[in-house]
């Protein structure tokens, strides 16, 4: 049973999202270069 913040008053379940959405900025960057880098790539194939 959680009692999210309440006692505390803070929501923690909010704190760790964006801890989470934070740690995961770095990779969705460098997933967006990915598919950028793979749809030039695609686009200088049919050139």
């Amino acid at each position: 049973m959680r009692i999210g913040g309440l006692a505390s008053g803070m929501d923690i379940d909010q704190m760790v999202k964006d801890l989470m959405k934070a740690e995961r900025m770095p990779l969705d960057k460098l997933t967006q270069k990915k598919q950028f880098l793979e749809s030039m790539f695609l686009m200088n194939q049919f050139q």
